[in-house]
């Protein structure tokens, strides 16, 4: 810093007159004044004036004439950086301080290189170049190739790491610049290695803004596989609960409601597959069947333990069943329709005197005809209710029987076990008549008679 090249000299003239009539003076003056010199900046404060001269005393000697001002200091030196304004002029005793030098000013251009904004004339140093604005926005530089001190947006990279958000630089999830002053990220992506528990897959993903961050998703219907979801099953546990295993399509498929087919009991709900069909039991009984989803025999549900077995129908209602109809039923509820029983011993299923034990014998065959079946016992025979006597003819039976008596066919062989006391003496058939003869009491009578069987 240069200081000023003088200090101005001043003469002081004093007037000392005598007491005059009307008052005495005295008059100081300086015939000089201070001209600072300047180095690079420009110069310092001029120096202040003298002070006036002290008006004398009453009888006294003049006052001495103020000192001047010292100068101001050099302003800053001339070059690169802008020098500094110089300081101010001390006021001189009496005298009035100087101004403050002017500050100095860059010469460098745009596009320069620097080190401060204070070496370059637009006063901004971006990217180590002198730059036309402060540059300071995302993605956007000073020093961008050909466009030299010019703030221009970057057209892809990120050199001043706006873009990394929350991934490290180096990140597959980082951003870059797109070309118009902002951050471009990457679209969803994987940024590291799945992992996979139970049935559930967390895979890091980048989150479109600049992060990498687990991603999770459920593998139902299927489970885990070593480090991701499995997307085929060969088994029952590579599905969720709830699933099973369809080994044929080798996918996981839901449990299905009763009345469903299935070719395991893991494929229902229920865990009973019978016949089939889901069921709500195992259903295993013979006869029974699921086909509706609920075990049944011949359409009702039977209870806890009755078996599933054939009843018959009984259309005379006499308590025998035709055993050429019948239908199933359940063991002591019987089956869903009416008008069956449990027996099948009925031969003649039309007509209720047509049953097992019958003892009356008929004139007409059991289907209303005379020439019809007289099989009304159900022994698969024709029994006569007359015998053929022949020429047997009534008897004493003197004191063989309880009551003696006459009964027919007891000569010429006395009472024996044979002896009847009605009969026919010759062969009638069933529904036929002819005459009857009978033994009474001392006399034989005839009568018109109809055979009757069973």
């Amino acid at each position: 810093m240069k200081s000023a090249s003088g200090r101005g000299r001043f003469r002081l003239a004093v007037l000392v007159s005598g007491l005059a009539l009307g008052g005495v003076s005295a008059v100081g003056c300086s015939d000089e004044s201070f001209s600072p010199s300047s180095a690079g900046g420009s110069a310092g404060a001029e120096a202040g004036l003298g002070g006036q001269a002290g008006g004398s005393g009453a009888g006294g000697t003049a006052a001495a004439a103020g000192s001047s001002g010292s100068g101001g200091t050099a302003g800053g030196t001339a070059g690169a950086d802008s020098g500094a304004g110089g300081t101010a002029g001390t006021s001189g005793s009496g005298g009035v301080a100087g101004a403050a030098g002017d500050a100095g000013v860059g010469t460098l251009p745009n596009g320069a290189s620097c080190t401060s904004g204070g070496n370059c004339l637009s006063g901004k140093c971006v990217d180590d170049v002198c730059c036309n604005t402060a540059c300071d926005g995302v993605c956007e530089g000073c020093a961008v190739a050909g466009k030299l001190g010019s703030c221009t947006a970057y057209p892809d990279k990120d050199p001043d790491k706006d873009c990394v958000g929350g991934a490290a630089a180096d990140s597959a999830c980082a951003g870059a610049c797109n070309g118009s002053g902002a951050c471009q990220y990457p679209a969803p992506a994987s940024c590291g290695a799945s992992t996979c528990a139970g049935a559930t897959q967390s895979t890091p993903t980048c989150d479109g803004a600049g992060a990498c961050k687990a991603v999770t998703k459920p593998c139902a219907p299927y489970v885990c596989g070593a480090t991701a979801c499995k997307t085929v099953c060969a088994a029952d546990p590579d599905c969720v609960t709830g699933y099973f295993c369809n080994t044929t399509s080798k996918k996981c498929e839901a449990k299905r409601d009763n009345g469903n087919s299935c070719s395991a009991p893991s494929w229902c709900k229920s865990n009973f597959c019978a016949g089939g069909t889901c069921c709500n039991t195992a259903c295993t009984g013979a006869n029974f069947s699921c086909s509706t989803g609920t075990c049944n025999c011949n359409g009702k549900v039977c209870g806890g333990s009755e078996a599933c077995v054939d009843w018959y129908r009984d259309s005379d209602t006499d308590s025998y069943g035709d055993p050429g109809n019948k239908t199933l039923g359940c063991s002591t509820s019987g089956p869903a329709a009416s008008g069956y029983v449990s027996n099948s011993q009925d031969c003649y299923d039309q007509n209720s005197a047509a049953k097992p034990g019958q003892t009356q014998y008929f004139t007409v065959g059991r289907e209303g005809s005379p020439t019809g079946n007289y099989d009304y016992n159900c022994d698969n025979a024709q029994s006569t209710q007359y015998p053929n006597l022949g020429s047997a003819s009534c008897a004493m039976c003197g004191t063989a029987f309880p009551k003696p008596g006459y009964n027919l066919g007891c000569s010429p062989s006395p009472c024996s076990p044979l002896c009847v006391t009605s009969g026919f003496r010759g062969a009638v058939f069933c529904g036929q008549a002819a005459t009857l003869y009978q033994c009474t009491t001392l006399t034989e009578t005839t009568t018109l008679g109809t055979q009757g069987c069973r």
